[in-house]
């Protein structure tokens, strides 16, 4: 039975190039902005603690999919 998932794919170090590692950095940038508006808009508590957490989770992703272009 094949994979379903390329392992090597998935837990493999991809080193980005230089076009990659400025599209992560705008959306480091960008993702941070959007956190700054979240905490200044919104009460400390759950809501705000799981949509940072949201936050970090999305950007992690978004990195990931660049990181792993081929």
């Amino acid at each position: 039975m094949a994979a379903f998932f390329n392992i090597d794919k998935l837990f493999d170090y991809h080193k980005p190039n230089a076009e990659q590692q400025a599209r992560m950095e705008t959306l480091r940038t960008r993702f941070k902005y959007l956190a700054h508006q979240v905490v200044a808009s919104t009460s400390e508590g759950p809501e705000q603690t799981l949509a940072i957490r949201k936050l970090v989770e999305a950007q992690q992703q978004a990195i990931a999919a660049i990181a792993r272009e081929e």
